[in-house]
Formats: structure tokens, sequence, C-alpha cells
């Protein structure tokens, strides 16, 4: 299984998730159409683990307006949006986001058995899941998707450094 891999350090503000410095997410992997893994970080704390085929600024978006919505008691569709929002809008507090493009990955199932696989790898080494993790979907069809647990160890591995903001 190949990937590509970008990084970037984000802000939460009123005006929603943005990349340090800039208005949008720019560049290949933050905007192609396959299926994607990414991983936000707060130090050495790990925050969430995510999946998506959107672009992610689009996704990170909906999250934030679904948050929006639901601040004003107005849920849209039973989503209350990303649940770290809320401890970081507005603090000038700088995150880090891995994003992963898996191009040869066709089936949903299979992301999120990667995605799984790389909520576990952290469990497993730093006694604590994401810390904001709602859900996890598992998969056992290990003949189908026995290089999920690989490669979810080999990102794992990659975040553990954190990014060089200057």
């Amino acid at each position: 299984m190949t990937y590509q891999e970008e990084s970037t350090i984000i802000l939460i503000t009123e005006a929603g998730i943005k990349p340090t410095g800039k208005d949008k997410f720019e560049g290949k992997i933050f905007n192609s159409s396959n299926f994607k893994i990414y991983i936000l970080k707060h130090g050495n704390d790990y925050l969430y683990v995510g999946k998506t085929k959107q672009k992610i600024g689009t996704k990170f978006q909906q999250g934030f307006r679904s948050y929006k919505y639901d601040l004003a008691n107005n849920r849209q569709a039973g989503y209350g949006g990303y649940k770290w929002i809320k401890k970081f809008i507005n603090t000038q507090v700088s995150l880090q986001l891995f994003v992963y493009d898996f191009e040869t990955i066709k089936e949903e199932n299979h992301i999120e058995a990667v995605e799984a696989e790389i909520a576990y790898a952290i469990r497993k080494s730093t006694n604590k899941w994401p810390l904001w993790q709602n859900e996890i979907h598992f998969y056992n069809d290990f003949e189908n998707f026995k290089d999920a647990k690989n490669v979810a160890n080999e990102l794992f591995e990659k975040t553990k450094a954190n990014i060089k903001t200057s």
C-alpha cells in the first residue's frame, strides 16, 4: 500500500480551521479526492485520527460549521462537529496536522481499517486513545486488510516527531 504525505500547522479561529499564515489548504495531498487519513496532534498529545475522501479544507469546514450550529442549539443531522474545536478556538495554539493520501485504496472499509489501526497504535504506545476520538470502525477481514496494521504503525512512527515550526 503506497501513500503520499503532507503536514502543516493549523490554528482555529472564529473564521474556521486554517493552516498557519494561509487562507486555505494548498497542495496536491490536501486537495485530492482520494481516501486520506489525517492525524491531529498538540505537542506529544494525539487529538484525533480521521479519514476522508474530501478535500481537507472542506472536511474541516463542515466540522467547524457543525460545531457552530451545535453551539447555537441548532445541531444538523445529529452531528455536533469536532469536539477538539472548543478547547483550541481563539487560543493561538498551534496544532500539527499530518495527512496521508492513499491513491490505491478504493474501499471505505479498507481506509477505516487503517484509521482504526492507527488509533490502536496510539493507544498501545501512549496508554490512551486520541483525546477526542469518539468512534472507531474495526474490521476483522484480515485477509483483505492485512496491510492496514503495518501501514498504520508506519504512519504512527512518522507522527511521533513534532512538525518543525521555524
